[in-house]
């Protein structure tokens, strides 16, 4: 587990195979694209994970991942889930690629792009509902500056979708 400011614990990635791209698999009944917003840069790679939304699992036990190179700009992912279902997804841009979250270094986001302290986001906050085919989200990225958590362009919005 990694820690982030006083409580917000991402787990460390087993081993994720890392492309270019992220596209949808033909034989997934159930798609979520992830609309990736504000990246930095193109250091590193960036990973989606999709979470149950039990209280106790969420940001610990991740369903399914995906994990592309770093592009530098707005990037679509697509993460085959399960089924229809409630879930609630993280995005990490690792920009070191070595796995694990720096905080002062790396980005991260979630579902429904709640405002963000030092702490690990309420999953009661962060989860959405998938259907039987595809749905669609955005996902802003938020870096720390200084003592504060938030996009790195002002433009973008962290409230809501």
């Amino acid at each position: 587990m990694i820690c982030l400011g006083m409580g917000l614990l991402l787990p460390s990635p087993a081993s994720a195979e890392t492309t270019d791209l992220a596209p949808c698999p033909a034989d997934s009944p159930t798609n979520i694209i992830v609309s990736v917003k504000g990246m930095k840069d193109g250091e590193g790679n960036l990973r989606a994970e999709l979470y149950p939304p039990e209280r106790k699992e969420f940001a610990i036990h991740f369903l399914k991942r995906v994990q592309i190179r770093a592009p530098g700009q707005d990037v679509e992912m697509c993460i085959p889930a399960p089924g229809p279902g409630v879930y609630a997804v993280i995005v990490v841009h690792d920009r070191t690629a070595d796995g694990h979250l720096d905080v002062f270094r790396d980005g991260f986001g979630f579902s429904n792009n709640p405002r963000l302290g030092l702490g690990l986001p309420d999953v009661g906050k962060v989860t959405f509902r998938a259907g039987s085919s595809e749905t669609r989200l955005t996902v802003v990225l938020n870096y720390v500056h200084g003592l504060s958590v938030g996009p790195i362009k002002t433009d973008l919005s962290v409230t809501g979708q």
